[in-house]
């Protein structure tokens, strides 16, 4: 996607094979099918026993005994939140994934009433790699893709689920052992005052033996030049793990914490970057207001 050389290798069941180095500008069809996107938000994970966990809901082992929280899910700029019934996204509707438009498919796998998500394809010569790419977990890599989809207010009840405020969105909270509800928190936790985005102070680095940040960074973002980190930041996701684990003030978010059930843990990881959403949707709103973006009616709806 960023345009590199990769070298690819084929080989058959028979033994015969062939290799060529291959970039994305020869290909003259690319495209990205997503069989399992833009789900209605999520939930958030907790340790509660006594051992470490590998899991996909964290770059790294979880801490136990409630030490802390991954969470997903944009909030209130989810899609899916704000047009729950699916009355305006159906088969056909035209989105944008990673910044190419793209169209709904239907329902995606495993989508269901309670937990609906997306399929959808769209041409890959026109993504942006800033919105797409892979989160390393300790239980292996992740898809990253962003989706921007339009949402016509055809009703007052479609205005009135976007007005919500991010209080009115639960937010479960999940022993990541068992897959067992612990309580509810609400995406105000996640998302009402705190920081979207890292900030980066290579000065105040301590010159450690090791940089823990960047050795668990989950998109790679973080490295060394001339004994001093860098960050990349249309690799960085921020998931706010590197401020939750440097030892200085390198890297610093404030990342809230959970309330339920009468707890309060911290976040430590987000598996969302909502200050993406929110430069994606607002290139979206400017390509339907220049006329470029073309809004579709579904060709067919989409049972939840």
């Amino acid at each position: 996607m960023e345009g590199e050389v990769v070298r690819v290798e084929v080989e058959t069941d028979t033994g015969s094979g062939f290799e060529v180095d291959l970039k994305l500008a020869d290909m003259p069809t690319a495209r990205l099918f997503g069989t399992r996107h833009s789900f209605k938000n999520y939930s958030a994970f907790v340790n509660p026993g006594e051992e470490r966990v590998a899991t996909i809901f964290h770059a790294t082992t979880f801490d136990p005994c409630w030490n802390g929280a991954s969470v997903s899910g944009c909030g209130r700029m989810n899609p899916l939140e704000n047009d729950p019934l699916l009355e305006t996204i159906g088969v056909g509707t035209r989105v944008l994934i990673n910044g190419a438009e793209g169209f709904v498919l239907g329902r995606g796998t495993r989508s269901s009433p309670e937990r609906p998500n997306l399929s959808g394809y769209a041409d890959m010569h026109g993504m942006d790699p800033e919105y797409m790419g892979g989160f390393g977990t300790s239980a292996g890599p992740e898809c990253i893709s962003s989706w921007a989809v339009p949402i016509p207010v055809l009703r007052e009840g479609i205005l009135e689920r976007m007005a919500s405020p991010e209080g009115s969105i639960p937010l479960p909270v999940v022993d990541v052992a068992s897959r067992q509800e612990l309580g509810r928190a609400t995406y105000a936790d996640v998302w009402e005052g705190v920081d979207l985005e890292v900030s980066f102070d290579p000065g105040a680095c301590k010159r450690c033996t090791a940089c823990r940040p960047e050795a668990i960074c989950p998109t790679g973002a973080i490295a060394f030049r001339n004994f001093l980190p860098t960050l990349d930041r249309r690799r960085c996701f921020n998931c706010g793990l590197c401020a939750t684990s440097c030892s200085g003030d390198v890297f610093r978010a404030r990342l809230g914490s959970l309330r339920f059930a009468g707890r309060e843990v911290p976040i430590v990881v987000r598996q969302s970057d909502r200050l993406r959403a929110e430069r994606l949707a607002e290139e979206l709103k400017g390509r339907i207001l220049d006329g470029s973006f073309r809004m579709t009616e579904m060709a067919e709806r989409i049972s939840p």
